[in-house]
């Protein structure tokens, strides 16, 4: 049975459509795309704290955990307000990792 995909192979475009071609992959199951597509958001705008989130929960999702970790790193919340500094921890990322640990 062959499935179609929503999403496309590859994600190119503005930090927004790779946002929604992330979240279209994740809901997907499709982890490596949607991480690929929420690292290159992040690299488009390195403050878009959604992106950075996002990413960390699909990286956890391919049992990548170190990796997810890594984004906590203190030296990936230079130049973000407070605000997006709390929202970094938010649940999603937490249970993500604590469902694979």
């Amino acid at each position: 049975m062959s499935s179609t995909r929503s999403v496309p192979p590859s994600p190119t475009g503005t930090g927004k459509s790779l946002v929604a071609t992330g979240a279209a992959a994740f809901a997907l199951a499709d982890y490596p795309l949607s991480a690929e597509a929420f690292g290159a958001a992040t690299q488009r705008d390195p403050r878009w704290v959604e992106a950075w989130s996002n990413l960390a929960a699909a990286l956890a999702r391919m049992g990548r955990i170190d990796d997810a970790l890594e984004l906590r790193d203190d030296n990936l919340l230079k130049n973000l307000d407070e605000r997006d500094v709390r929202s970094l921890g938010g649940s999603r990322v937490t249970d993500e990792i604590l469902r694979l640990v």
